[in-house]
């Protein structure tokens, strides 16, 4: 059997169509274990109007809200699990009715599964979010003009169903891509590099940090992308990998790449979520000073070897400010990094394996 461990906290509106989607699945031959980093009632409310009716089991875990502790209330999940496979999903995300018989189709031993998704914006997830009961015969009915629109980023993974040929097995075990919102392994697997490391709180690399021990389980090389984080471990098929920097005054540049082996990249800035009011942008990073969002900073870009090195800190230096943030970088020798700040003046720390330092489009 499959077990699905569904991540969420405090969106149960997202939830109930994420919980309508998977009601739909040609495949039931699984369970849902929910891995509730403690929301408030109203999720507890939305799980429970389900009752009997849907067509698999639903178990709730849920733990106190004390932070982001995400890595924790997994590896209950996983504990709890009563399959032998595992896929992992966030619950804001909305799966096609054929997403169970894809993984089972697709779950080998010695293999991790990862699977892509497609964004939305916000207009159409607005629209989603007040729909009375999830349909995807009426979500694809134009699909087109969604795309057109910039409703959704990608139409042919919508449109196209490929086989399941070797084609689909990078050769030397190398993984590209991998998300955490959406990708499977054995439960033998997880429990053999147990589970997720709770020691990790706060936000992002997580997975990556699973990748990291799946390596000392047999996996030697991989590449994660996190959404604005990437982890690589070893070479892509004897060369080194390059991961892209975005040029934060452009984001739709690069100011280069990066080519390196083992390490992890990670990138903070103001161009991914913000709004602008009255000439000001508003954007994720907050000052905790000033509860407004930081001003010192467009972005940061930082380099090293392991994730608990880079957890936090490109936030922490958009609040610190340009001066502070490269006086810190500087001083040490541990992380590398680059910073452009509020007039675009870009400035990389000794160590910064940058190859290009030109604007490039981005392409694909």
């Amino acid at each position: 059997m499959i077990s699905i461990l569904l991540a969420t906290y405090n969106w149960p509106q997202a939830l109930k169509l994420c919980l309508e989607s998977l009601a739909t699945q040609t495949d039931k031959n699984f369970e849902i274990i929910i891995a509730d980093d403690g929301s408030t009632e109203s999720t507890k409310k939305v799980i429970e109007s389900f009752g009997n009716s849907f067509p698999t089991a639903i178990k709730h875990l849920w733990q106190e809200d004390q932070g982001f502790r995400k890595t924790k209330i997994l590896n209950q999940a996983i504990n709890a699990a009563h399959g032998d496979y595992l896929v992992f999903l966030d619950g804001d995300c909305i799966v096609q009715p054929d997403f169970v018989a894809r993984h089972r189709e697709l779950a080998q031993k010695g293999y991790l599964v990862t699977g892509s998704r497609i964004l939305l914006n916000e207009s159409l997830t607005q629209e989603l979010l007040t729909w009375s009961q999830w349909s995807f015969q009426k979500f694809s009915s134009d699909l087109i003009g969604k795309r057109l629109s910039g409703g959704i980023n990608k139409y042919w993974p919508l449109k196209i169903k490929l086989g399941n040929g070797s084609w689909r097995d990078y050769k030397k075990f190398v993984w590209r891509r991998i998300k955490g919102c959406n990708m499977a392994c054995w439960k033998a697997d997880a429990e053999a590099i147990n589970g997720f490391d709770e020691t990790m709180t706060g936000w992002g690399h997580e997975d990556a940090d699973f990748v990291f021990r799946l390596q000392q389980h047999g996996i030697t090389n991989a590449m994660i992308d996190g959404g604005g984080d990437v982890l690589t471990l070893g070479a892509l098929q004897g060369r080194q990998w390059r991961v892209g920097v975005r040029d934060p005054q452009h984001p739709e540049t690069l100011l280069g790449t990066l080519q390196m082996n083992s390490g992890v990249v990670a990138s903070s800035g103001d161009y991914e979520r913000y709004f602008i009011r009255e000439g000001r942008r508003y954007h994720h990073v907050l000052n905790p000073r000033t509860g407004y969002p930081a001003d010192g900073l467009h972005g940061v870009t930082l380099f090293g070897r392991n994730a608990e090195d880079l957890n936090g800190l490109g936030a922490a230096m958009m609040v610190m400010g340009a001066d502070k943030s490269r006086a810190l970088l500087a001083a040490q020798s541990v992380v590398a990094g680059l910073t452009v700040d509020a007039s675009g003046n870009l400035w990389l720390s000794s160590g910064m394996p940058l190859q290009t330092l030109k604007a490039m489009p981005l392409t694909g």
